[in-house]
């Protein structure tokens, strides 16, 4: 396992706890666990996160509960395999909020969080583990990370200090890499580091077995330095 991306999910499960902590109902027996909901993708092309994400959750599940749970009860984690795919994100989520859960974990590709995010406008609590949500001031939603525009910008600066303003992108056509194709163009448009152009935008689907038509066209565009930013093992 990824031991940033390990840690990343343990901080951002220790925040959660302080976050179940407050919502603890009163007068349940100690010995009963309490439940914590937790959409990931556990198949599909997102299994490589959901699948670390699942283990770290077991690894603090573990030590929260040997170390005397929270209040006294024990906590348990209970995952559901969305497959990468937001329509069943939803239809999880729906079943959640049919049992009134207080919080949810997940999901983890940004386009589940953002099929996710509307239905709880009036709660539960959405924690979404992907950095292309942007929870808006006194919204359920929290993120676990930077925001995508604020993870391209030191990237983006870093070609524009050597040198390299002639930047192609490869970016996958789902919701992760239009989320990076209106971050970059917000900070090009902008004018952040002038200069700066964008000379080739090409894309390609999480279904597709190559790219050498897009890399041949981002060679013909001269370009210095490529961006590609997508989810997958690939």
């Amino acid at each position: 396992m990824n031991r940033s991306f390990d840690s990343l999910v343990r901080r951002a499960v220790s925040a959660l706890l302080l976050l179940f902590v407050a919502a603890l109902p009163l007068g349940v027996p100690a010995a009963e666990p309490f439940e914590i909901n937790v959409i990931v993708p556990l198949t599909g092309p997102g299994a490589f996160l959901g699948k670390n994400e699942a283990e770290t959750l077991n690894v603090v599940e573990r030590h929260v509960n040997a170390s005397g749970g929270v209040r006294g009860r024990p906590i348990k984690f209970v995952i559901q395999d969305d497959a990468s795919t937001p329509g069943v994100s939803v239809q999880l989520t729906n079943a959640l909020l049919a049992k009134k859960v207080p919080i949810i974990l997940g999901g983890t590709l940004l386009g589940s969080c953002l099929a996710m995010a509307p239905l709880v406008a009036n709660g539960p609590v959405l924690y979404c583990l992907s950095p292309g949500i942007d929870p808006q001031p006194g919204s359920n939603i929290f993120s676990t990370f930077l925001l995508t525009i604020d993870l391209l910008r030191p990237a983006i600066k870093y070609f524009s200090a050597k040198g390299y303003r002639r930047i192609a992108l490869l970016n996958s056509t789902d919701a992760t890499g239009q989320d990076a194709d209106k971050a970059i163009d917000t900070i090009v448009k902008n004018n952040e580091f002038p200069g700066v152009t964008i000379v080739s935008s090409e894309h390609f689907n999480l279904s597709d077995i190559n790219v050498t038509a897009q890399v041949s066209r981002i060679k013909s565009s001269n370009a210095q330095a490529v961006i590609s930013w997508v989810t997958g093992t690939g």
